[in-house]
């Protein structure tokens, strides 16, 4: 079961992070393609046992690159959590469900009207779980959804926690655009001091990227326009 279960996930984080990467220096279309690319090859692979479905992960670059329109990405997103309801209890559901949300709406959102998409939509995924069960993937995506919403108070806690925790080394991407986020967030509170810690971690861990790091750029600016 282990080596089955390997199978489909060792193909498709490698795929993500690549997309992820792409995404990250401005490449939408080559974000596009390798999860264009992967979901081509993902029905010869060996199904996950526990019913796990990376494809949702690539929707959002197809959409990004203009290979899926809205009304489908939407279709795709309620099949897939149809897919991972299935055979399980109500118990089990209600509990994956904000890990669900996160995943598909919080996790997605990258502008003020996809975060408060993700907003509007999350009390069918209620409640929360408590701060000892959430991930640091869950941390860094809600905190990122309620910072791009304007929702500071809920934003900063969240994103604390992801900047804070050891994972520099094995989640760089996620920890350094939560800098980012927590900037936004600060920023936004009025805490242009702390803001500017944040966004420079940004600017000292890819500032000098080639190619160059969009949320790095961003960053950049920030602190420009607080000087």
């Amino acid at each position: 079961k282990a080596i089955t279960r390997s199978e489909v996930m060792l193909h498709a984080r490698p795929e993500h992070q690549n997309a992820l990467i792409a995404y990250e220096t401005g490449d939408v279309q080559g974000a596009g393609k390798v999860a264009d690319d992967f979901l081509k090859v993902l029905p010869a692979l060996t199904p996950d046992p526990l019913g796990g479905d990376p494809s949702i992960w690539f929707y959002e670059y197809l959409y990004r690159a203009g290979k899926m329109k809205k009304e489908d990405l939407t279709s795709r997103r309620k099949e897939w959590l149809k897919s991972q309801e299935l055979g399980k209890t109500q118990k089990e559901n209600q509990r994956m469900a904000p890990f669900r949300w996160a995943m598909i709406y919080a996790g997605f959102a990258e502008t003020e009207d996809e975060a408060k998409e993700a907003l509007d939509i999350l009390p069918d995924f209620l409640p929360l779980p408590p701060d000892s069960r959430r991930t640091m993937q869950f941390a860094a995506d809600s905190g990122k959804a309620y910072a791009l919403a304007g929702k500071y108070d809920d934003a900063i806690p969240l994103l604390r926690a992801t900047t804070a925790a050891c994972i520099g080394l094995d989640m760089p991407e996620l920890q350094t655009r939560s800098y980012y986020f927590l900037g936004l967030a600060l920023e936004g509170k009025g805490d242009l001091a702390a803001a500017k810690k944040a966004y420079q971690v940004v600017v000292d861990r890819w500032g000098g990227a080639k190619p160059k790091s969009v949320t790095a750029e961003k960053a950049k600016g920030r602190l420009k326009l607080l000087e």
